[in-house]
């Protein structure tokens, strides 16, 4: 697990490592710097042309500090593209060092190996300024790579505004949560870390967004006397003339994922197709018999159930009982009000989250995670967001798994992800499933390159 701080707690750690700590001024700056030159001389070569955008904060005196690295190794020939402003005390220092040792100057990017954007960085507050703007687009524009110094140039955690498309993305210190926002990840290109030699205490151990790796998921555990009760027994609920695959998708991807007993429950009119179409261990019973799914271990709800009137029925009917765990999926989302479970998880893709927290996309990216953790706590449920990345969110905190693997952007693979989360045992997280769904995708990924959903079932088994 990963921590992720606002820029403005970053910013304040810098302030409080100079004037409680007594650390220099230029002692970060000159690590980010070197940090930096490293990255520059993997993405380049011998005899490259390096520009650098420096603005006039701390973000373009690293990369001033960078320029003068760079042109005193004398491997790469460097040139800063100066952004006017009112200077910070360390981008002085840096710029008169600069012009000292002669390091070239230019009003134009043409020409450029490698384009370094160090213009804003952490330090942005709310909306871009039109000349901004223009120096944002001029980097856009251009046809060589882009190196981004800490935060890519237009992102912040005030606003959502137009920013470049980075090659990668090198981060000072602890990593930013408004890189992980959603809709800011793909432009960062690949994130490097670069470790600053900050007093620990500066940072508390509990931010509310983090960021969860493989090194957080935790393979199923049997004990020896284990069996098909004890292992856990779901009840998945859905299913329509027009939809009947989603819930034989959701069922395998539940005996995959360690649940010992699967029962489906779906429209009459389709026992006997969903029946031959499920595991020959899966038990189907008509809507007619979902009294008895109030005894069940878990209940996920919504796969292929349509959005008609019997739908909303079942979904009302569903959430008035007690069962351990109810995952609310598809369509059912739409019908949601709250339930009796004692954990309830809702899996929204983009379109259902915006149903559910009513209304449109968040203005930035500190009214994104701060919005996801209301609506969790309005609705007294986890939410597992599917956009870009996955967002794990509950009324105190949000976990983020990192997605960007479009091959799991195939027909049934939400089917998959429900099912999962079903059958997760007691004590197990969502984000438990979250993490095994994208591994597998990931696995197969590499392996094959694309897959189907029943493939991607098979690969939660080896994994699980």
């Amino acid at each position: 697990m990963e921590r992720l701080y606002s820029s403005r707690e970053v910013l304040e750690a810098d302030r409080r490592a100079e004037e409680e700590y007594l650390f220099p001024p230029l002692c970060l700056m000159e690590q980010a710097a070197m940090s930096a030159a490293a990255q520059v001389y993997d993405m380049s070569k011998d005899g490259d042309h390096v520009t650098i955008v420096a603005g006039s904060g701390n973000n373009g005196a690293d990369g001033l500090a960078l320029a003068r690295l760079l042109h005193t190794a004398g491997q790469r020939r460097v040139s800063i593209f100066h952004v006017p402003g009112r200077m910070s005390a360390g981008n002085e220092a840096q710029r008169r060092c600069c012009e000292a040792l002669g390091i070239g100057t230019t009003d134009s990017l043409d020409g450029a190996s490698l384009i370094v954007d160090a213009y804003l960085g952490a330090g942005l507050r709310g909306a871009l300024r039109k000349e901004a703007e223009e120096v944002i687009h001029l980097m856009a524009a251009a046809k060589a790579p882009i190196l981004c110094l800490d935060v890519p140039s237009g992102i912040s955690d005030e606003a959502y505004n137009p920013s470049i498309q980075a090659q990668a993305t090198i981060v000072f210190g602890p990593l930013k949560r408004s890189l992980y926002a959603r809709g800011n990840l793909a432009g960062c290109g690949r994130i490097v870390r670069a470790p600053l030699s900050y007093p620990p205490q500066l940072f508390r151990d509990d931010p509310p967004v983090c960021l969860l790796d493989e090194d957080d998921y935790r393979r199923l555990s049997l004990p020896g006397d284990a069996y098909k009760v004890s292992r856990g027994r779901v009840a998945i609920i859905g299913g329509s003339p027009d939809y009947r695959g989603a819930v034989r998708l959701a069922a395998r991807a539940a005996f995959h994922a360690g649940a010992g007993m699967v029962t489906v429950f779906t429209d009459p009119s389709l026992v006997d197709l969903v029946s031959l179409d499920c595991p020959a261990s899966t038990m189907v019973r008509p809507f007619s018999d979902l009294a008895s799914a109030g005894s069940f271990d878990s209940i996920l709800v919504g796969p292929g159930l349509g959005q008609g009137v019997e739908a909303r029925r079942i979904v009302g009917r569903v959430c008035g009982m007690k069962v351990p765990r109810l995952v609310v999926d598809a369509d059912a989302i739409r019908f949601f009000e709250g339930a009796q479970a004692d954990e309830v998880v809702l899996t929204p893709h983009v379109g259902e989250y915006r149903i559910l927290a009513g209304g449109g996309d968040a203005s930035s990216p500190n009214d994104f995670y701060a919005g996801l953790m209301a609506t969790a706590g309005r609705l007294g449920a986890t939410i597992v967001y599917k956009a870009e990345s996955v967002y794990i969110a509950t009324q105190r905190s949000v976990d983020i798994v990192i997605g960007l693997k479009p091959s799991l952007g195939v027909a049934g693979s939400g089917d998959v992800l429900a099912g999962i989360i079903a059958a997760l045992g007691k004590g197990e997280p969502p984000s438990n499933g979250v993490l095994l769904h994208q591994a597998s995708g990931a696995a197969l990924a590499n392996q094959k390159g694309f897959y189907s959903a029943d493939e991607l079932i098979d690969e939660v088994g080896r994994r699980r």
